[in-house]
């Protein structure tokens, strides 16, 4: 079955992703992001909580912290002058005349947290932004969000993309895997704006177009819905040669 066809079933039967990880759903998140334009007097206090929140929630403590020996909160307390950071962090992602790419780019200039990577710096961009009505589409962008979007742009035969694609995963034949390259500003704002059209012409907002493509875990079976996971791998091994 088409990986599009797949994600328009689950959303007709209900599909919701529902509690992630540390008992937090994105609704709980996107709470948080709220909370940070809510009280000018505790925006500091307001924004640490959300980096922890949105940190737990991508489940970074068994991910990222089993081999860093980090827990959220500490990576979060780690950064040099939160009250700088924080400015910064709510003025530029505020700023309505800046770019999906400008605010992207902040993750490897003033907003770098060691210890985070892009995958991570893109739940922070897409939480606070949906949390705050913001009128650009700012998504989730880690490894299977790639593979979704790769394995999107062979099914719906995006002629124009198809070159590219070396610029998202590399193939390698001896251990058959496939693995994310580094992201730029140019590529983040390239796959917001491509899922957004892709998304809005099949008659669902980005933000629940992306839930839906990022599928679940292969090892734990969800009765009533189609985890598109399996057909997003099928695609992209049978046109492996794409990523050579």
């Amino acid at each position: 079955m088409p990986i599009l066809e797949i994600i328009k079933n689950n959303h007709e039967a209900g599909y919701n992703q529902g509690i992630f990880a540390n008992n937090l759903t994105r609704h709980d998140v996107y709470q948080c992001a709220v909370a940070v334009n809510a009280d000018n007097k505790n925006q500091c206090a307001s924004l640490r909580q959300f980096l922890i929140q949105t940190l737990m929630w991508g489940n970074y403590d068994t991910i990222v912290g089993r081999y860093t020996r980090t827990i959220s909160a500490q990576v979060v307390d780690s950064i040099p002058s939160f009250t700088n950071y924080s400015e910064i962090f709510i003025r530029n992602l505020n700023d309505a005349n800046q770019s999906i790419r400008d605010k992207f780019n902040l993750f490897n200039t003033a907003l770098n947290i060691p210890k985070v990577g892009y995958a991570y710096f893109t739940k922070f961009l897409h939480f606070y932004s949906h949390g705050n009505n913001q009128a650009v589409n700012m998504l989730i962008l880690d490894k299977w969000a790639i593979y979704a979007w790769c394995a999107l742009i062979i099914e719906l035969n995006h002629a124009q993309r198809l070159p590219s694609l070396r610029r998202l995963l590399r193939y390698s034949i001896d251990d058959q895997r496939f693995t994310p390259k580094i992201v730029s500003g140019d590529l983040y704002q390239d796959y917001c704006e491509n899922v957004t059209q892709i998304s809005t012409s099949n008659h669902l907002a980005p933000n629940r177009f992306e839930e839906l493509m990022f599928g679940w875990d292969l090892r734990q079976p969800r009765p009533g819905f189609t985890n598109p996971r399996t057909q997003i791998l099928e695609t992209l091994r049978t046109h492996s040669n794409l990523f050579l």
